[in-house]
């Protein structure tokens, strides 16, 4: 029996039919209080979309609007990008202080379309007048056009209860959040059949619980991966690229990278993440095989999960949920209650 938790922050569809208190099936009032959402990337001068010149850095804003008593409450579910060119991004969110990424990381390990769009691991909710900082870094030596939006729903509805309930998952998007773990050392750029070690180091103030595998490459390599200080080995020997990621030249997240599966879930596919400890150091031994100079980038992503800060106790799914007294944010109308859902 599956007994894990649901995401600590993604909330269910909010019902669109109620039974009215007669017994009648009626339309959800609340239904039409929550919105699609799609927020663009602002960059200076309240510029969209944002030309960047060759080699240019500068930062981009994404803020959450408010409505009337500061409702709106933003969840963020996806990030979708187009741009003329190649470029890296690091998403900060000042407000919690927290860094959605060890180091930059190439746009493609976090940006989808419309068609294979960039899906989080974990949904990020914002409060409105909250501000995402994203620095980005133009990798042409010529302009590069760069349309970016942040995609999810807002909450526009009156409910105490239910905003109460939205805002106890605002304060787990700081103890656990969407991240992206990359390369220490940037892009690795390796010669002709040559070898070296590629090295990601999980950061100290939390678990890393990684979901895909990313990989954006010149060429064909082989590659050996070792976790933690004891280097243990998560394959008996050197595997091609192909067989670790779904594609090593065509990565959008969420859709063609590799996902670790099994069909034993009656119904249903279930996806296996990996839990990489706090400081944990994950090694990646890699050959090319292509025979040309290969530049290679590589992330997972996934979450990270912070420990408590009261005590300094860890932080666990499970225990965070029970806690809190919620488990998946229950029906905006109740059964055995006038208004209830059907």
């Amino acid at each position: 029996m599956d007994t894990s938790c649901p995401p600590l922050t993604q909330s269910h569809d909010i019902p669109a039919l109620v039974c009215a208190p007669d017994g009648s099936t009626c339309v959800n009032p609340e239904k039409g209080l929550v919105k699609w959402f799609w927020l663009r990337a602002i960059g200076p001068n309240n510029s969209f979309p944002v030309t960047f010149q060759g080699n240019e850095s500068n930062m981009l804003t994404i803020t959450i609007p408010a409505e009337e008593n500061l409702r709106g409450d933003f969840e963020i579910a996806q990030l979708l990008a187009t741009s003329t060119g190649r470029f890296t991004t690091q998403i900060m969110q000042a407000t919690i202080n927290r860094q959605f990424s060890n180091a930059p990381i190439p746009n493609n390990h976090v940006f989808g379309t419309t068609v294979f769009p960039g899906i989080l691991a974990e949904t990020f909710y914002a409060q409105p007048t909250t501000t995402l900082q994203v620095q980005v870094v133009n990798l042409l030596s010529v302009p590069n056009v760069i349309s970016m939006v942040a995609v999810g729903r807002r909450f526009l509805d009156w409910g105490n209860e239910r905003r109460a309930d939205e805002r106890r998952r605002q304060f787990y998007s700081k103890r656990t959040h969407p991240y992206w773990l990359t390369n220490n050392q940037g892009v690795l750029a390796l010669a002709a059949n040559g070898s070296a070690s590629l090295l990601m180091t999980v950061p100290s103030s939390a678990d890393f619980l990684a979901k895909f595998i990313l990989d954006d490459s010149d060429g064909t390599y082989n590659i050996q991966v070792f976790e933690g200080l004891s280097s243990r080995a998560l394959m008996d020997g050197p595997i091609n690229a192909q067989n670790f990621f779904a594609s090593p030249t065509l990565v959008v997240p969420g859709f063609p990278q590799n996902l670790l599966r099994s069909s034993m879930s009656p119904g249903r596919i279930r996806n296996w993440s990996h839990l990489f400890k706090r400081s944990s150091i994950i090694q990646c031994q890699i050959t090319d095989t292509s025979g040309l100079p290969n530049n290679i980038r590589l992330s997972l992503h996934g979450l990270l999960i912070y420990y408590n800060e009261p005590g300094g106790e860890r932080l666990t799914i499970n225990e965070s949920v029970t806690n809190a007294g919620w488990r998946r944010s229950p029906p905006l109308l109740q059964p055995g209650m006038p208004g209830r859902v059907c």
